[in-house]
């Protein structure tokens, strides 16, 4: 071949045809290579989802998780870092109803001590934030905890408020925002109506549910007394349930002692074995209401000599 093109070399035409071609084909080549070292690259804050509606109690730790997602598409082989911060800020974390405020805290989840997720700043550290890292293309949800905080007596209902989450491409203070979204968080506060029987005038023991009352020698006129402290953050009925109508019996003989009962310094007529104590009365917003009741031996004039024993019951009922 070599020794045909040095004898008889081709016609300048050809020559030149062909040079043409090898160009167009190289420049054909070298356009496909161009286009693919262009790809496009997003970091978008997919989605927030909040957690489902957190039955609260004041009394015992109550919370809900929700989700942050990420997503990187065109991934070009370099690590890209993000992280979400909270825009809403610490003192405005709270669910309402009726005006009153119910202020709850935003942490990471799984993470001891427990870190609250703060709004951007320029002081930000990767503790103050949910964080991650795409090393490829796909989605990354990042869990987080909503904690109702402790102790605070309501009305029974539904508290709802908003909280914003911004998500920023980068590194906590070389950073560029990429997107936010904004959730609900709903907070169930459940009907609450509770009794506890003491011996004096104190605050509510939940433990607190029965009381004996021992009269010791009985004699006409004896009396004893307890407080009935209620709990109640919905409108609430008390009832009382005397089975005996006022008798105390000893096992075994006929004889029987009557008893009276008093209850906020009223008379109660337990001639039906029931009464109606207090109808529909407001729910507590200070937390706790009592009364006092009373327990009167009646007149009698005889009795086996023997231990004599009744009993009765309130319930309280939500309206």
């Amino acid at each position: 071949m070599r020794s045909f093109l040095k004898h008889k070399p081709m016609p300048k035409s050809l020559h030149v045809r062909h040079n043409i071609r090898v160009l167009c084909f190289f420049l054909v080549l070298s356009g496909a290579q161009a286009n693919l070292g262009v790809k496009a690259q997003t970091l978008t804050f997919q989605s927030a989802t909040a957690p489902a509606p957190i039955i609260y109690s004041p009394f015992t730790a109550t919370s809900g998780t929700g989700t942050l997602t990420a997503s990187l598409t065109g991934y070009k082989k370099v690590p890209i870092n993000y992280f979400f911060s909270c825009f809403t800020p610490l003192t405005s974390r709270y669910v309402t109803l009726n005006g009153v405020n119910i202020p709850y805290h935003v942490y990471k989840t799984g993470v001891s001590p427990a870190a609250e997720i703060l709004p951007w700043s320029y002081s930000l550290t990767y503790n103050d934030v949910l964080s991650g890292t795409f090393t490829n293309n796909g989605t990354q949800p990042q869990p987080f905890d909503i904690v109702p905080e402790l102790g605070h007596w309501a009305q029974a209902g539904t508290y709802t408020g908003s909280l914003k989450f911004e998500m920023d491409q980068g590194v906590p203070g070389d950073n560029n925002l990429k997107g936010s979204k904004t959730i609900t968080v709903s907070l169930t506060y459940p009907i609450i109506t509770d009794i506890s029987l003491l011996m004096n005038d104190a605050s509510f023991e939940a433990a607190s549910t029965a009381q004996t009352l021992d009269f010791g020698e009985l004699k006409p006129d004896l009396e004893k007394s307890l407080y009935i402290v209620i709990r109640a953050n919905k409108n609430w009925s008390l009832n009382l349930s005397v089975p005996s109508k006022g008798t105390m019996q000893q096992a075994g003989v006929d004889t029987t002692i009557p008893y009276s009962i008093y209850f906020n310094s009223s008379l109660v007529n337990i001639s039906s074995g029931t009464a109606a104590l207090i109808s529909n009365a407001p729910w507590t917003s200070s937390g706790q209401v009592s009364y006092p009741m009373k327990v009167v031996i009646g007149k009698f004039d005889f009795a086996e000599p023997g231990i004599y024993k009744d009993s009765f019951s309130l319930t309280i009922t939500a309206n």
